[in-house]
């Protein structure tokens, strides 16, 4: 496994014939602006991801395997966190909040895309139909 380094954040390593490939995840990085997340935004959902590794007595630098994809696995660090971002970020919002920032940061590792807005919540569970909004009504 080779090892790179890159200005922004901590090593990276880069997969090798026959080797895991390990994605090195700076929850920090979340802080910079992407087209539909705000930089305050974005240290909010790695702020709550940390609460929440932390929570479950994970400490930084914790490796996780992704189960999609069986070669990669991801090395996840945070800076340490001030006391009362555990009464900030709590419950299953914490919860939510921090996987979504986990997610994002992923996603950008992983294939370079970045969050362009932010979907609505939706009320109740769909059953599989089109909404009508996109359905082609040319005959």
């Amino acid at each position: 496994m080779a090892v790179v380094s890159t200005p922004q954040g901590p090593a990276k390593s880069v997969n090798l014939v026959g080797f895991v490939v390990m994605t090195v995840l700076a929850l920090w990085k979340l802080e910079e602006p992407m087209p539909g997340l705000t930089a305050s935004h974005g240290a909010s959902l790695g702020e709550a991801a940390a609460v929440c590794l932390e929570s479950q007595h994970h400490q930084a630098g914790v490796i996780m395997q992704l189960e999609r994809r069986a070669d990669t696995s991801i090395e996840v660090h945070w800076r340490s966190l001030p006391p009362n971002a555990y009464r900030c970020h709590t419950g299953d919002r914490a919860t939510e909040d921090g996987a979504c920032g986990i997610a994002i940061l992923l996603a950008w590792e992983l294939t370079g895309q970045v969050v362009l807005f932010r979907s609505e919540r939706r009320r109740a569970a769909t059953t599989g139909s089109v909404p009508p909004t996109i359905l082609d009504t040319t005959d």
